[in-house]
């Protein structure tokens, strides 16, 4: 789970970095990652381009329910199981 909102590397850079990481490196293991964020875009078109450019599985604005936060969570993990 990572914020959007970081000092010196944003947090969808990072999810980048980390999704070219695991592809990357043959002993890395994958894992899912959502990121979070009080920044919400102003168009589908951005939060798409966002959401592909970062290469994050999951992205939550906040405000959110803690609800929302597990049932992202149970679903990233199903489909990693899957």
């Amino acid at each position: 789970i990572l914020d959007v909102m970081l000092p010196g590397c944003n947090g969808y850079e990072v999810s980048r970095m980390l999704k070219e990481w695991m592809e990357n490196d043959p002993e890395a293991k994958s894992f899912p990652i959502m990121l979070l964020t009080a920044r919400k875009v102003d168009s589908h078109d951005r939060e798409k381009f966002i959401a592909t450019w970062s290469r994050a599985d999951a992205c939550l604005y906040k405000p959110f329910e803690l609800d929302d936060v597990v049932n992202t969570i149970s679903e990233l993990a199903s489909h990693k199981a899957s």
